[in-house]
């Protein structure tokens, strides 16, 4: 029998990705973030979720996509790595969708 899988599926311009949802904690509105001094360039700086302090991942630069401004009604997915419980943060473009697929084999 096939099994459903949950996906979080965003866009960055021409480009479709996806997380399992069971990775997103959740997905909110784009915050300022505080710059660290020294951080490696993916870095763009901290936010606080629920007093934790979850670092900002610039994905456009990790996945070498041409950069644009931040526009108020963008997003970020909070994602939580399965090993080791530690969260991060992700800017998004506006759309997101949650999609539901039938996994084969």
């Amino acid at each position: 029998m096939k099994s459903p899988v949950h996906l979080v599926v965003f866009r960055l311009d021409d480009n479709r990705f996806a997380l399992h949802l069971s990775a997103v904690a959740r997905v909110i509105r784009i915050v300022e973030a505080v710059p660290l001094p020294k951080a490696p360039d993916i870095v763009t700086g901290v936010i606080n979720i629920q007093g934790k302090i979850v670092p900002v991942v610039n994905i456009r630069k990790r996945f070498r996509i041409k950069e644009r401004a931040v526009d108020i009604n963008d997003h970020m997915i909070i994602a939580e790595t399965p090993k080791r419980k530690e969260r991060s943060a992700s800017l998004l473009m506006r759309s997101y969708v949650l999609l539901n697929v039938l996994k084969t084999g």
